[in-house]
């Protein structure tokens, strides 16, 4: 039995050659893993998900190397399934693209841990074993059996999976080489950007405790730190949604700022939404959104990932304009793990015969974010449209190192994809 799947609902980068990667702290690898599982189950949907479950423990194991695996792209085969005891053993292969720090010498493998199996009994057993001793915090109140995968660090002193002989735990081996992918002395488009004198920016902000009122958020701060940041960069504003001298305030979820400098303008869309508002958007916010995604040239996200249910609920929303060039910065934790295709097929729906990337570049994060650097994270992208004269790797060196930034798709030359398409059918 062979067939292929797409992880994590989404098409295929390696089916797509011209994907390029850039990051002034993280080198793009090809990888390739052959792990088994051990299932109940005696069919494909079942298979999938379980497969899914296991694979994601990747993100563990390699977070404890500064890297990380791009799952919403990992291209899975099923190469043997037989019945073992009753039960059935599936052998499979799972291409990915890992996001490698450049600190570290390059690696021809890397030895990885998950459970043996992807169903609840396997997946609840592990947890119970191996979470007080192989977790980044095991007294951390978000870990459970479900996040596992993301405290899950099998290199901890403290963790016996490696001494062990027997466990309910697998340790394939990954193998790895540098990827055609990397790039250098790419930018953002910025021609597009200011061809009509105008930048347009929406960047929105999550709290981040749900339901939270206080000004002590830090996700409430890090939207009150973003409004003062511009203003300190940039001066006051020539127009304002919010009175100037009543601000911060934690009850406004919505600011408008708008700065000229003679024939060019900078309008700035705040927008402040609860820690799980993307997956749940209020009338209110989904229409603010849309309204300003259709013509926004640089769109942001700064907040918990939770788990990647934020950022696949973000790539089902907006609207998006023909020939609008835009750039994404998806800036939360382990963003590169979780960002799928459904933004770029998106633009591509509406910009038929164009490059895959030629109108949307997204950054992302191999590893946590902090919300002390969303607000100047922020700013060092939007001054840096303003500026106009930056590459992408020099944009990404101002962004806090610890959240290893990295930029996908930076399609700049897409004449050159083209001729290049034509000349490989």
């Amino acid at each position: 039995m062979v067939f292929l799947l797409w992880l994590a609902w989404a098409s295929s980068a390696w089916s797509n050659p011209w994907q390029d990667f850039e990051s002034n702290i993280s080198v793009a690898l090809d990888a390739t893993v052959s792990p088994t599982l051990i299932s109940d189950a005696d069919n494909e949907p079942e298979y999938r998900d379980e497969i899914a479950q296991q694979i994601n423990f990747l993100i563990g194991s390699l977070n404890s190397l500064g890297a990380v695996a791009d799952l919403g792209h990992a291209l899975v085969t099923i190469d043997r399934v037989e019945r073992v005891g009753g039960r059935y053993r599936l052998s499979y292969t799972a291409k990915v693209l890992i996001a490698w720090p450049r600190s570290r010498p390059i690696p021809h493998t890397i030895g990885v841990l998950m459970p043996e199996g992807g169903d609840e009994t396997a997946l609840v057993s592990f947890f119970k074993k191996f979470s007080p001793n192989c977790s980044h915090d095991a007294k951390d109140p978000a870990l459970d059996r479900y996040s596992f995968y993301y405290y899950f660090r099998p290199n901890k002193a403290t963790c016996p999976l490696l001494q062990e002989t027997t466990t309910p735990a697998i340790q394939p081996t990954l193998s790895a080489k540098i990827s055609l992918k990397n790039t250098t002395n790419k930018s953002p488009q910025y021609k597009k950007v200011w061809e009509d004198n105008e930048l347009r920016g929406t960047l929105v902000f999550a709290t981040n405790e749900p339901g939270s009122l206080s000004p002590g958020d830090a996700g409430i701060q890090a939207f009150n730190q973003m409004f003062g940041y511009l203003i300190q960069t940039w001066g006051l504003p020539s127009s304002s949604s919010v009175p100037l001298t009543q601000y911060p305030a934690p009850h406004y979820d919505s600011v408008e700022l708008t700065f000229r400098n003679g024939p060019r303008s900078a309008n700035i869309a705040l927008l402040l939404i609860d820690k799980k508002g993307l997956q749940h958007p209020t009338e209110k916010f989904r229409q603010r959104y849309h309204e300003r995604s259709e013509r926004s040239d640089y769109i942001s996200y700064s907040g918990h990932s939770d788990y990647g249910e934020n950022i696949r609920a973000l790539a089902k929303m907006g609207r998006f304009k023909k020939g609008q060039y835009q750039l994404f910065f998806i800036n939360g934790c382990d963003t590169f793990a979780y960002v799928d295709d459904q933004l770029r097929a998106a633009h591509l729906a509406i910009n038929p015969g164009a490059a895959p990337y030629e109108f949307f570049n997204i950054i992302t994060n191999a590893m946590p974010a902090s919300f002390s650097a969303l607000a100047r994270d922020n700013m060092v992208v939007l001054d840096a449209l303003v500026r106009a004269n930056q590459t992408y790797r020099q944009i990404l060196a101002g962004l806090d190192p610890a959240q290893a930034a990295n930029v996908m798709g930076e399609e700049d030359n897409p004449d050159w994809y083209k001729k290049q398409l034509r000349s490989h059918p």
